[in-house]
């Protein structure tokens, strides 16, 4: 797990990405609303949405919603990444990071979350760090419960793909080489899929053990367990360094 900065100032990951992107030629629409169904298949579309729930439907992608809170603010700490696996994230997800001048929280989850939740995540944060956001921004988005590569003549992306971990909900990693993947798919479209496949191979054993832990009950002593046993499968969306890679 590294620290990255998402968002529109310089030095963020989006803006270097897109600095490269409009150096090679890369144009861009933004604001545009994407209208899947006006896309031809033929025309070498790259779909990579994120978790946009209104794609997914779209397409006609089955997913799974999900709900989150995140706050930010300014900071003089750095290189800060504490994750938390609590009950008031249902068992699913929540970080506290900071680096390059922000702090930044987030609590995620694939069950509805309420103000009891985040009230216990903020009361874990000021009690553990001694640290309090005061204003949060609640969104909802979507996962989906496979993966796919291609999908009716489109070439998907990013969480899109499938390219995100089902147990832990890591997904810039898989963002990454996923997108690199979906570029190689049109001038190497097997060598693309090989990759891809390779990736992604344990979405499934992960998901299925992200299903069994959630009803499993002693959750301290269960949820460790669960955690250890995924941390032994390969990440979806990346390989593990080795040091002889």
């Amino acid at each position: 797990m590294y620290v990255c900065e998402r968002g529109p100032r310089q030095g963020s990951l989006d803006s270097f990405l897109y600095e490269m992107a409009a150096s090679s030629g890369v144009q861009f629409h933004l604001l545009a609303k994407l209208e899947v169904n006006k896309l031809e298949v033929d025309h070498n579309n790259i779909i990579a949405t994120g978790l946009e729930t209104e794609v997914y439907e779209q397409l006609g992608i089955p997913y799974v919603p999900i709900y989150g809170y995140r706050g930010v603010i300014r900071t003089e700490l750095d290189a800060v990444l504490i994750s938390y696996m609590l009950k008031c994230t249902n068992y699913d997800f929540a970080y506290l990071a900071a680096g390059y001048g922000l702090l930044f929280a987030l609590l995620f989850s694939r069950k509805k979350l309420d103000s009891d939740n985040l009230q216990e995540f903020q009361q874990t944060l000021k009690d553990s760090e001694g640290i309090e956001f005061k204003k949060w921004i609640y969104s909802t988005g979507a996962v989906p419960t496979k993966t796919h590569l291609f999908y009716n003549g489109l070439v998907l992306a990013g969480t899109l793909s499938g390219m995100i971990d089902p147990f832990l909900l890591h997904g810039i990693s898989g963002a990454l080489t996923s997108g690199k993947i979906a570029a190689q798919t049109f001038v190497d479209r097997e060598g693309a899929s090989r990759e891809f496949h390779l990736l992604a191979k344990n979405f499934v054993w992960k998901k299925g053990l992200k299903e069994v832990s959630t009803w499993i009950p002693f959750k301290n002593i269960t949820f460790p367990v669960m955690m250890w046993t995924d941390a032994h499968l390969r990440g979806v969306g990346f390989v593990p360094f080795s040091g002889k890679d």
